[in-house]
């Protein structure tokens, strides 16, 4: 199986937030936080999403924690697989900053 691994720029320092897992999905689901060089916005937010041997990670989704964690409990209230993170990120993102 391929990974889908994808990532922007990343920081010297990385914080897991939050992990859960569906332990008969074998599925576990990561919210992390990066350090920012920017004072307004101390951290940038991304999620992974772990399936057996695949794995999807998306770093600097967003600088607002409420949307990052939005964006966390959807992928988990749809059982999201590594291969539909990257969609339904793009999905939640146009819809929060698209006019």
């Amino acid at each position: 199986m391929k990974d889908l691994l994808i990532t922007s720029a990343q920081t010297e320092k990385r914080q897991l937030i939050l992990c859960e897992e569906l332990k008969e999905a074998d599925v576990r689901y990561e919210l992390f936080a990066d350090s920012t060089e920017n004072s307004e916005y101390p951290y940038s937010y991304g999620i992974a999403v772990k399936c057996g041997e695949q794995e999807a990670r998306i770093a600097d989704i967003t600088e607002k924690y409420e949307y990052a964690r939005e964006l966390f409990e959807r992928i988990m209230l749809y059982m999201a697989m590594p291969s539909e993170l990257e969609y339904i990120a793009e999905d939640y993102l146009c819809e929060k900053y698209t006019v």
